[in-house]
């Protein structure tokens, strides 16, 4: 299944070359407050995307209406995204008033009146999608990827602040329009099919509930966060999450895969269940070696590289690389509920881990900082045990072999809190797990999968 996205897990790495360079250039030339300024607009509109999107992009890589669906698609998201980004820019000086700095009013009025340029690539690209042109969609994303910094870095150089890094975005994104809609060769028409519409309407209403609880959740970095440590906190924040989500490169390619593998798969229960652990495993061996290693090098690493105003980060960036290890055994059950029409038990998953979230970070962060919000996101990933329960209505899912690797490097994530003369004892672990014959088999089989024959 993941063979034919090997072009896409390429440009994962290779993405997180150049992103991972990039955030420590911007970031060490604009500072805490700018970027963290930056990190709010930023999550902001990530939800307002997502309320606007509606499941749409999802929705268009499962149809098989082609033309009809992108056309009516493209004329919803231009609607949605008109009326959504205006509202957001009259509302914006709301966000400047809680965080208590003026100096983010007029970036969100930027980004929400441009909002339209973040969605209306969707068609293009689940065209693309659609018909497993991965290859393509991994050229024009590393393409826009390339584009943020070539855009951002000079500007931030010229001392243009927090405009550096939103200058960046709105690159980023106009780039994807216009390579993805070439690529596909879609030009869009103003035609609303009222099959269509009513098909989007009733995939969107559970899809986005859920994508909508997960997304708010990272509004609890500028709003809660925000409130408490101002935007210097969040910068440390979101630097910390952006270096573990990057880090994440197996896990984001094999989540971009598995919606239009699952679909694909159909009814076939014994090949979900091989898809699902073949993916599980890639998600762990592609990702939780880098999030351990970063961690460990972290309390060094973090404050050498971007600057002594930094240090914070590197504590919270060994929490966030536990949650997210974690995460790695679970990530792939909610795309293969929703392409069955289960929606409902990733609408309740994602409530309580946004709750959850919310509610730690409110009683934490107060009273130990940014290493609350850490915290927090670790004590998120316990509903993921309600989702093995769905699971088993289709096929028993395995985790024995992931969690093998998860448990051997997790004391690595922990290097922040020990001396530093004691820390090799933490490879210990990594060690013992590298000399077994079946991590060594594990590993040519991601391998085989990634960059085998096949498509």
């Amino acid at each position: 299944m993941y063979r034919s996205g090997r072009f896409l897990v390429a440009r994962q790495l290779i993405g997180l070359v150049i992103k991972l360079v990039g955030i420590l250039v911007v970031t060490r030339l604009i500072g805490p407050e700018a970027y963290g300024l930056f990190a709010a607009v930023a999550a902001v509109t990530a939800v307002l995307a997502t309320v606007a999107v509606f499941g749409i992009d999802v929705q268009l890589v499962r149809s098989p209406r082609g033309s009809v669906a992108d056309d009516t698609a493209f004329v919803v998201l231009v609607g949605s995204s008109v009326v959504i980004g205006g509202l957001a820019a009259i509302g914006a000086p709301l966000l400047g008033s809680w965080l208590q700095d003026d100096g983010v009013v007029a970036p969100m009025r930027t980004v929400a009146a441009l909002l339209p340029l973040m969605v209306v690539g969707a068609p293009a690209k689940a065209r693309l999608e659609r018909e497993l042109r991965f290859d393509v969609v991994a050229r024009n994303e590393l393409t826009a990827d390339i584009t943020v910094y070539v855009v951002s870095i000079p500007l931030a150089i010229a001392g243009a602040g927090v405009w550096a890094p939103i200058a960046g975005l709105l690159a980023r994104n106009a780039v994807l329009v216009v390579t993805s809609s070439f690529a596909a060769r879609y030009v869009p028409r103003p035609v609303v099919d009222r099959a269509e519409l009513g098909a989007l309407a009733r995939f969107g209403t559970g899809y986005s509930a859920a994508k909508w609880f997960s997304l708010v959740g990272r509004l609890v970095n500028p709003i809660v966060v925000g409130r408490v440590l101002g935007p210097v906190g969040v910068g440390h924040v979101a630097v910390a999450t952006r270096i573990v989500e990057q880090l994440g490169a197996a896990k984001q390619a094999t989540m971009r895969l598995a919606v239009a593998a699952f679909a694909k798969l159909g009814d076939d229960r014994d090949r979900l269940r091989a898809a699902h652990a073949e993916g599980v495993l890639v998600q762990v061996v592609g990702s939780v070696p880098l999030y351990a290693s970063a961690a460990f090098l972290a309390p060094w690493l973090v404050p050498a590289a971007f600057g002594r105003d930094w240090a914070p980060a590197a504590e919270l960036l060994g929490l966030l690389a536990v949650a997210a290890s974690i995460g790695t055994l679970f990530n792939l059950g909610p795309p293969l509920l929703q392409v069955r029409g289960r929606n409902g038990p990733v609408v309740r998953l994602r409530g309580l881990q946004v709750t959850s979230l919310l509610g730690f970070t409110l009683l934490l962060v107060p009273s130990v900082g940014v290493v609350g919000y850490g915290l927090a996101q670790m004590i998120r990933t316990v509903p993921f045990l309600t989702l093995h329960r769905e699971l088993l209505r289709w096929f028993r899912p395995t985790y024995r072999a992931g969690a093998r690797w998860v448990l051997a490097l997790l004391p690595m994530m922990t290097a922040a809190w020990w001396p530093g003369e004691l820390r090799p004892v933490l490879l210990l672990g990594p060690i013992v797990l590298a000399s077994l014959p079946s991590t060594r088999r594990e590993v040519r089989a991601v391998a085989a999968q990634v960059v085998g024959r096949g498509s």
